[in-house]
């Protein structure tokens, strides 16, 4: 199967077959090669009222995928694209760009609005409440190359990011400048809010208050995501060679069955920081006029009945009995109770109209971080020459790992260094109130 312009190809979201055993695929462009993405989307949405709905929304950016029993080669005299593509062969695959190679990856979406609201009434009351939930979550669908063997060369720099490049039975990726292994970025941003206002009378046992009470809380959280790259071959070797600087930014250099090489002038093998920042928050107000009534007597009843209830619950004679002469003494003082409440001052009562509210806030961040790796069942090299004391390695919270020889060799310096990760927390609180009122005792005796 062959595909040949003189100037650019493009293919979007494009299907290649070759199932013949002795055929391969040949695509080449005089310039640009394009392996492009379409867009496909969906959505739902169900609606009652203005304040209960569902909604539902998502994307997918869709690659050209070559399928192929024989060789696949992919030339371009300029630039050599894909996107979200999918290049896999059981034979060879042959990446080749004159100037730049670049293997991507491509997006989906997804976001999510919620939102209910009802409201029970009772004799005296009435409760509403409403929640809302809303979602933008976005992720990386990388681009992978897979063959026999793999070689992908560009005469100035290649870049991988968000993808994978495996072979069996060996991997060699080359540019005439610079080599990037790098991670695709994904975010969610979740944003939740509850409500709950209560109008009329509230309260029991003792007291009630005739007014409004309002409670809130929420959540919004931002998390970001990295989707690393692998370059690896499963019994073969892993070779890059760049004529500048390799960089590996937290992604995976693995070969299980083979060695793992990397030339350049400059090595640099690093992380990247994900964070996540998540705010919770609480708010609670009350207005109204509250009524509140006191009575020693009342209290101790209410004590002697929990307490007698309590006894029924308990399955060891012992106890039970030990509950029983503690019964007995609160008995006994609310009989005292009552004779003092005939005698005077037995019941107090309050009046107060005001209001309280407070607000609670807790923000945490935290930031990870992702390492990079290189392993090998065999040995692992590493080596920066070529431009004299500036031909240097860092190597910073990453790993390292060798069934036989680490080799880490530069003409200038090595850095071996560790990374940190962070958490930071902040709370906020706040509360005010502001009553008027007046209190009375009640008794044989009259009020005062």
């Amino acid at each position: 199967m062959v595909l040949s312009a003189g100037q650019d190809v493009v293919l979007d979201a494009a299907r290649l077959q070759q199932t013949g055993a002795d055929g391969g695929v040949l695509v080449q462009a005089g310039r640009d090669l394009m392996l492009g993405t379409v867009r496909t989307t969906s959505s739902d949405k169900l609606r009652f009222d203005a304040d209960n709905h569902m909604n539902r929304a998502s994307s997918r950016e869709v690659g050209t995928s070559i399928q192929a029993q024989g060789p696949v080669v992919l030339r371009a005299g300029q630039d050599l694209v894909a996107q979200g593509a999918s290049v896999t062969s059981q034979g060879a695959v042959q990446l080749d760009a004159k100037r730049d190679l670049q293997l991507l990856a491509a997006q989906a979406t997804e976001s999510i609005d919620d939102a209910s609201r009802h409201t029970e009434k009772g004799l005296l009351k009435s409760t509403t409440t409403s929640s809302a939930l809303q979602l933008e979550r976005t992720t990386a669908l990388g681009t992978t190359i897979s063959g026999r063997t793999v070689v992908a060369t560009a005469g100035r720099d290649l870049l991988v990011r968000g993808s994978n490049v495996v072979s069996d039975e060996g991997t060699i990726l080359r540019a005439e400048r610079d080599v990037s292994i790098e991670s695709a970025r994904g975010t969610a941003h979740r944003n939740e809010d509850r409500q709950q206002v209560t109008r009329g009378v509230m309260g029991t046992g003792g007291g009630f208050t005739i007014g409004t009470r309002d409670r809130r809380s929420g959540l919004d959280q931002v998390q970001e995501t990295a989707v690393g790259s692998t370059i690896g071959s499963v019994g073969g070797n892993v070779t890059i060679v760049a004529g500048r600087t390799y960089s590996q930014l937290g992604s995976v250099l693995e070969a299980p069955g083979g060695d793992v090489g990397v030339l350049a002038k400059r090595i640099v093998i690093d992380g990247v920081e994900v964070s996540d920042k998540e705010v919770q928050s609480t708010f609670f107000r009350q207005r109204g006029l509250s009524v509140s009534v006191g009575a020693p007597a009342l209290s101790a009843l209410g004590d002697t009945g929990r307490m007698l209830g309590n006894i029924g619950q308990v399955g060891d004679a012992r106890m039970q009995a030990l509950g029983v002469a503690a019964a007995a003494v609160k008995a006994r003082d609310a009989a005292n109770a009552l004779a003092q409440a005939k005698t005077g001052g037995g019941v107090s009562v309050g009046v107060s109209v005001g209001s309280s509210q407070s607000l609670d806030r807790v923000e945490t961040i935290t930031t990870k971080h992702q390492a990079s790796a290189i392993t090998a069942g065999g040995n692992v090299t590493l080596i920066a020459t070529g431009d004299g004391k500036d031909s240097s390695i860092s190597v910073r919270g990453s790993d390292l790992t060798s069934g036989g020889m680490l080799t880490v060799l530069a003409d200038g310096k090595v850095s071996l260094t560790s990374s940190q990760e962070l958490l930071r927390q902040r709370s906020e609180s706040s509360s005010s109130s502001a009553a008027a009122g007046v209190a009375m005792n009640l008794g044989s005796r009259g009020a005062s």
